[in-house]
Formats: structure tokens, sequence, C-alpha cells
């Protein structure tokens, strides 16, 4: 039907397809624009067909300046459709809703069949609200079904009934406060109850939007540990562990053994040094040059100083450490602080302070107040200032396998301060002695292999002919060694293994001479920075607000 100025539309009920006729009219001219052409779609009942601004722009300009006459397809009727998207873990189906252009228009009927061809049959929700979706005939996104996630059991578990040492400096009458008297080392009696059995609970299977059945973690029903010395299972309650003396209880892996204790008014010259099979109560000092070992745990009162210390338990020190050497196979606290010393333990260490020293832990590390020039090297995780202080992580390195939390990191002098995450410090540090050694092995065969080079050069002799065998012997022991190096590198290699969530945690400030590295990524500081979250993501370390991690972790644990 003719319009005006030789504009005409066209709806071709076979092909679905409106298309725009235009001829000439060069003695009463008009100019078109879009509103006009829309206005003019809306007179003929064609604006609620699927016309894209772009046709419409494209009809404009080519009726402007035309001398001859065209026709081109403007728009098109279109059927409403939907399509349904299943999530990775298949727990969520998404249908996509995509509204009727003049064309038919979904049903109820059509989605029930398009769940049914891609098999969603658990978890969908009501009819009713599916129409309700249908009627607002907008392009959208509704969540058709979802599974249910299985709910994991938990192992038993084993409350230790043991008094927790209060940590509280002593004050006396006059009001004066000893930090170095922080209560009594904790004891049990015999028949005292030492720890409560908690039976494993049961979990509940999930499902899928497919309906398919997803296996939970079935909780594992752990027993008391084997190693029962100094305890028995209570008659009247299976379920509890009851001491056999009078002693240190000392907590083990699913359960708690009770062990003699030595004690000592101090460790000197008098004393000599010790070495005791079970526990060791030091009361004062162990003073300069002394050497205490302990086959169980060992907790000294007093300060230390020049000392070595070594237990198979837990160390305990409540006053401070200067200049010793301590190793322990459990926790090891140091209540006083440790400088210019070494700490090892193979559990966790937690210290008051740490200044020029360096503390090697497998699980973790926490220093309550602050880290100065030190080397920190943790399994696990590191943590500079208990909750609610706010202290500083200044100089040396920071090397933890899964986290490094601090307050403030480095300080506004720019000093160098390093914090490594997503690797175990333990095993890297064995390649690089390996790698010293390789490279001292390579330089000590070639300094033979010279020598052997200029004695061939002489003139053959009996003394020389006998250092040459000499040195022939020992270019062999070198390169046997050195393949043995190789070969232990290889393994130690194998063993790096990279932590996918390794994270790095700034509470206030990051200051400019930071190094940061996740896995094998790197970060230098040269700006200050406020609070922070580093993370890895392929090959780069990405900084994230500290509220945004929060929220992106209870993400991810109400996924999991």
């Amino acid at each position: 039907m003719l319009i005006e100025n030789g504009l005409s539309f066209v709806l071709n009920e076979d092909s679905r397809q409106l298309d725009a006729i235009f001829v000439p009219n060069k003695t009463d001219k008009i100019k078109f624009t879009v509103a006009l052409i829309k206005q003019w779609l809306s007179e003929e009942n064609f604006l609620h067909l699927f016309i894209s601004e772009s046709s419409l722009f494209k009809l404009v300009h080519t009726c402007n300046t035309a001398v001859e006459s065209f026709r081109i397809k403007l728009g098109e009727l279109k059927d409403a459709s939907c399509e349904i998207t299943i999530s990775e873990d298949e727990m969520t189906a998404t249908l996509t809703f995509f509204p009727a252009f003049g064309g038919k228009t979904l049903t109820l009927g059509d989605v029930h069949r398009c769940l049914q061809q891609a098999g969603i049959t658990y978890g969908l929700i009501s009819d009713q609200k599916i129409e309700q979706f249908l009627n607002h005939n907008q392009a959208s996104e509704l969540i058709v079904a979802m599974g249910l996630l299985p709910v994991a059991g938990e192992d038993a578990k084993f409350e230790s009934l043991i008094p927790q040492r209060v940590k509280e400096p002593c004050i006396s009458e006059q009001g004066t406060v000893d930090y170095r008297n922080l209560g009594e080392i904790i004891t049990v009696q015999e028949g005292q109850l030492v720890m409560r059995r908690i039976p494993a609970k049961p979990g509940q299977k999930g499902c899928n939007v497919f309906g398919d059945l997803i296996d939970y973690y079935h909780g594992l029903d752990i027993p008391f540990s084997s190693n029962k010395k100094g305890v028995y299972i209570d008659p009247n309650d299976n379920k509890c562990l009851c001491s056999e003396l009078i002693g240190t209880p000392v907590l083990i892996p699913h359960g708690v053994i009770v062990l003699p204790v030595l004690t000592l008014k101090c460790v000197d010259f008098k004393s000599g040094n010790v070495s005791f099979s079970g526990g060791v109560v030091i009361k004062g000092d162990v003073e300069n040059g002394m050497k205490v070992y302990a086959l169980n745990d060992l907790v000294i009162e007093g300060n230390v100083e020049n000392a070595d210390l070594e237990c198979g338990g837990c160390l305990t020190i409540l006053g401070c450490v200067q200049n010793s050497r301590l190793k322990a196979g459990g926790n090891i606290n140091l209540y006083g602080g440790v400088n210019a010393s070494r700490a090892i333990s193979h559990s966790s260490i937690e210290t008051m302070f740490a200044e020029y020293s360096d503390i090697e832990a497998g699980v973790d590390i926490t220093v309550c107040d602050y880290s100065l020039s030190s080397g920190l090297f943790a399994g696990n995780k590191i943590t500079i200032g208990k909750k609610g202080k706010r202290k500083s992580l200044v100089g040396g390195i920071a090397w933890a396998m899964l986290e490094v939390k601090a307050s403030v990191f480095g300080t506004t002098t720019e000093t160098i301060t390093r914090i490594r995450v997503g690797s175990d410090p333990r095993i890297q540090k064995m390649i690089d002695e390996l790698n010293n050694s390789l490279a001292t092995n390579d330089n000590e065969q070639n300094r033979i292999k010279k020598l052997i080079v200029h004695i061939g050069s002489k003139e053959k002799s009996a003394e020389l002919t006998k250092l040459n065998n000499r040195l022939d012997c020992n270019l062999h022991k070198l390169v046997s060694e050195k393949e043995f190096y190789d070969k232990e590198l290889a393994v130690l290699y194998d063993n790096l293994a990279m932590i996918q969530y390794a994270k790095v945690i700034a509470e206030s400030r990051v200051n400019i001479g930071c190094e940061i590295q996740i896995s094998q990524a790197l970060l230098k500081t040269d700006k200050t920075l406020g609070r922070s979250v580093f993370r890895e993501s392929r090959g780069e370390i990405h900084v994230v607000n500290k509220l945004q991690a929060l929220l992106s972790n209870k993400a991810l644990d109400r996924n999991r």
C-alpha cells in the first residue's frame, strides 16, 4: 500500500518478510526520518514485527538519496523461542526466553518439550512460575531447575578435656606486671578425664538436574589412637580416655598420652647438659653454652641465651630467646620473643616477636607482635599479628605454602621485604642446596680436568702418573656424585607442587619495596597499597579489595 511520496510496505505471508518499496516522486519530495517511518509503520500495524534500527537507518538514507525505484527487506515475523543452558557442575538449568515479534507465542507445553529434550528431570520449578515468566514477554533468563548438593559426612572428632592454660601475665599486689610469669604448666591427675571421642556423622547424597545421584563423603568412625601411653579407656564410657598417672598431657592425632616429667631449677654448669627420655620442665634459665634434650615436651620458664635445645614433643619458653638454636618435633611457643636465633619445628611455631632470626615450621608460623629482618618459612600459613593487633612484617622473607597475612608489609623507608606463597619452602630450600652442590661439583670437575690436561703436557714420570691416577679417581667420584644430585633434583622438582589458592593478605597497608611472589609470578610494589589480597591467575598477580575477596570466598563456600 502506498504511504506517501512513493514509499509503501508489503508483508509476504509465505516468507514472513516485510519489504519496503520506494518509487521516487520528483514533484513532491519530503525528507524521510526514522520517526516518520516508525509512525507510518504504526499506522499500518507493522511496528510489532522484528525491525532492526540499522534497517530503519538504511531505509531513511536510501529514500533520501535514491533517484531510482528500489525494494529492500525492512523486517520479519519472528516466533517466540527458548533455549536451556546447563551449568558446568550440572546443578543449575537456566531458561533463556526470546519473545515473539508478530509470530507465535511460547506456551508452557513448548517449555516442557524443551526441558524434556535437554533431559532435565530434577529440581524443576512450578508451572505457575514458568507461566508468569512467559507472560512478561521480554527477553530474559529464568533458573528453571536446581540440583541438590550432597552433604558430606563428618569424621569422628576428638575433644580435649585437658584444662587450657590461661596465657596472661601475672600482676603483683603492687601492680607490677611480670610478662615472664604466664601461669602454671598444666598437669593431670591419676584417673582424670583427658579426652572425649564424638562418633562420626553420616552424610547425604545429592542429585543433579538430570536426576543423577551424586555420592557424598562418608564420615570415618576413627577409633582412639593405639598409642595409649599413660592413659586408658574409661570402663564406664568407652568414648572417654582417663589418665593413668600424674604427669604432662600431650595431644596426639586421635588421642592423648600422659608423660612423666623431669623438673629442674635451672640448667647451668652445676647441672650440666640435660638429656632425658621424657618431659622436662626447667623453672629458671638455660645459661650460656648449655644443651638440653627431651624425648617429649620441653618447658623453660626462664630465659635462654646461646643454648642448644631439642625435643621430640612441644617446646615452650616463657622468657626471651637470644642467639640460640631450637628444634622440636611438636609446636614451639616463644612467649618472650626470639632474637638472632634459629627455630625449627615439624609442627607450628608461635612467638611474641622475631628479630634477625630464621624460623622454619612444618605447618603454621604466628608472630604475635612483629617480624624484623627475619626468615620465616612455613609449610602452611604465616600470620603476623594476632586478631585485633596491627603489626608489621619488615625486611627479610616470609615464605608459606598457602597464605601470608600481616597488617602492614614493609616500611615507609622502602625496606625490601619479600613475601612468597604457592610452593613448599622446604623443598625449594633442598633444591637450592642441591643446585649449590652441583655448581661446586662442576667447578671441581673443571679444575681437575685442567690439571689432567696440564699433567699430560709434561714429561711422564712415576710421580706424575700417580698424581694423574689420583685425579682420575676423584673425577669419577665427582661424576657419580653429579648423577646422584641430578636424580635427587628431578625427584624434588616433581614434588614442588604449586598451590592453586595461595594468597597474600594485607590487613592495613603494603609499602613500597615489597616483593610478592605467588608460585612463579612476581610483583614489586612501586606504590603504597591499602587493604589488599594478592592472588595469582594465569601467571600474573592480581590485587583485589579485601571486602571483594571476603565476598568471593563466601560465594565459593556456598557453591561447595
